[in-house]
C-alpha cells in the first residue's frame, strides 16, 4: 500500500484509457479511494515515540549493518553466541 498502489493504479489508468475511456471508471475510482486512505493516516499525524531521547535516524549509522545482521539471524534462527 502507500505510495505502490497509487502508482500501479495509474499505470493502469494510463493503459485502459488508451483502450477505451469508460473502461477506466473503475481504475480512477480505486485511485481516489487509496489517494483518500493514504492522506488519512497522515491527518492530525504526531510522531510520538514509545521511548524517551528517540533519534531517528542513529546518529551512529554503523549501527545499523550489525542491529540488521542480529535481526537475520535470530529470524533464521542462527545462535548469536547467549547460552539460555
Amino acid at each position: 500500500m502507500g505510495i505502490v498502489s497509487p502508482l500501479l493504479l495509474a499505470l493502469d489508468i494510463r493503459r485502459t484509457v488508451r483502450v477505451s475511456l469508460r473502461s477506466a471508471v473503475v481504475p480512477v475510482s480505486a485511485l481516489g479511494r487509496a489517494a483518500i486512505s493514504f492522506a488519512s493516516f497522515f491527518y492530525h499525524y504526531r510522531w510520538w515515540p514509545a521511548a524517551n531521547r528517540v533519534a531517528f535516524p542513529d546518529p551512529h549509522p554503523l549501527n545499523y549493518p550489525g542491529f540488521s545482521a542480529c535481526g537475520h539471524a535470530n529470524g533464521a534462527s542462527f545462535p548469536n553466541g547467549q547460552e539460555s
